[in-house]
């Protein structure tokens, strides 16, 4: 099947055919349809995952804390765990 197809595919199986569309929804419709069809899904990094868990542990132990301070909590942990991985390898 082709991307094309894919996509109309797609399109027909969002689209309510008894329904009367603005501009705005269809416009919206069409867009989410197409960065499912043709945009890559790009797969989280290391880097992501770790913040993301380390964010969720950061937030229940510290509630008083911000997002800038829990993130730049959680990005000073990941070094951490970067040059702790970095020993573990040279030996």
């Amino acid at each position: 099947m082709t991307k094309m197809s894919k996509f109309i595919t797609n399109f027909s199986s969002n689209i309510d055919y008894d329904k009367d569309y603005t501009l705005k929804e269809l416009s919206k419709l069409l867009t989410k349809v197409y960065n499912d069809t043709y945009k890559k899904k790009k797969e989280p990094s290391k880097y992501n995952l770790f913040i993301k868990e380390n964010i969720i542990k950061l937030k229940k132990e510290f509630p008083d804390k911000n997002g800038m301070e829990l993130m730049k909590m959680a990005s000073e942990n990941w070094q951490v765990e970067k040059v702790a991985e970095e020993i573990k390898n040279l030996f």
